[in-house]
């Protein structure tokens, strides 16, 4: 596949302003709506994924991509970063999967979660806020996270999909690219190279 560079707003100023609720949807641990806790990576979540299996949150999720550990579909958010710091202590342990491919599978877990719970499918629906994704430290600032471009990215393309009643999201955006590409696209190339 055309597998481009990745073609997610990246943000103007690293300074977020405004309140969560009102100008926009924090979507982490942080997060002062039901939306954006339900959509953090760390939420515990009865995710049912359909080629991979259960897990109970998101991040376990992307952490069982990288490593292939089934210790991550139970872990609580605690857990994961315990086992994930065993790993990336470990000099041999290299993630099995590329990222985008990573964000590739999180972006269709994510669409399963939402479909699978029809509370958050209906906020995510109904939303007109954007999305942001960050943590407060202790001192009060806010903290970008890692990866925040690509996950906002994606919960606006699922929005997108769910406002518009398309079958599946187009995740393909997410890439620059010009043609539909998906999981399943992904699985039969792996299939066909085995």
């Amino acid at each position: 596949p055309n597998q481009g560079k990745n073609n997610h707003t990246t943000q103007k100023s690293h300074r977020i302003t405004g309140k969560d609720g009102v100008d926009f949807v924090n979507c982490s641990r942080d997060a002062l709506t039901s939306l954006g806790a339900a959509l953090s990576t760390q939420n515990r979540c009865n995710l049912n994924h359909s080629y991979l299996g259960p897990f109970n949150t998101i991040e376990g999720f992307m952490f069982f991509l990288q490593y292939e550990d089934d210790r991550f579909r139970d872990a609580t958010a605690k857990d994961i970063y315990f086992l994930s710091m065993g790993y990336k202590k470990r000099r041999d342990a290299v993630s099995k999967i590329p990222h985008d491919r990573m964000m590739l599978f999180v972006a269709d877990a994510y669409w399963q979660l939402v479909n699978s719970d029809n509370k958050l499918k209906n906020e995510m629906k109904a939303n007109k806020l954007e999305f942001q994704m960050y943590r407060v430290n202790e001192l009060g600032i806010r903290i970008r996270l890692r990866n925040a471009e690509w996950f906002t990215h994606i919960y606006k393309l699922i929005q997108e999909a769910l406002q518009k009643d398309l079958p599946y999201p187009e995740f393909f955006k997410l890439f620059g690219m010009s043609d539909r590409y998906g999981v399943e696209d992904m699985i039969k190339e792996v299939e066909a190279q085995s």
